[in-house]
């Protein structure tokens, strides 16, 4: 018993220590503004999504078929910066796909180089 009470020693540390205090005081006053920034993201993601559905769900169904699909390629988009490798970025005629070029460019232009930079 006495020993998990030494372990709340540390605790105690944090009242002493006027350095620990301000970073944990500027962690805690963080979180809301992030949280914010996160559901912006999430929101804006679900737009897109929602629009790879209405918009490519014919030509490719497996990235843009359902909803929970097209937010797993929305969100791939997020992290690389790119399509996966299994969606074509040309027409059945050899065409480039202007659609989804101009769908993907404002979507990285405004989460990758807005959003994220919060």
């Amino acid at each position: 018993v006495l020993r998990v009470l030494r372990a709340f020693r540390v605790i105690r540390l944090f009242g002493r220590l006027t350095a620990l205090k301000k970073m944990i005081s500027a962690l805690s006053a963080s979180v809301v503004p992030m949280l914010n920034a996160f559901l912006i993201l999430l929101i804006i993601m679900a737009i897109y999504s929602i629009m790879g559905v209405s918009l490519f769900a014919d030509d490719s169904y497996q990235d843009f078929g359902r909803f929970t699909h097209a937010f797993v390629t929305v969100f791939h988009l997020t992290s690389e910066g790119t399509f996966p490798p299994n969606v074509s970025n040309y027409d059945e005629d050899g065409e480039p796909n202007w659609t989804l070029s101009i769908f993907s460019m404002t979507y990285v232009v405004l989460v990758n180089w807005v959003v994220l930079q919060v």
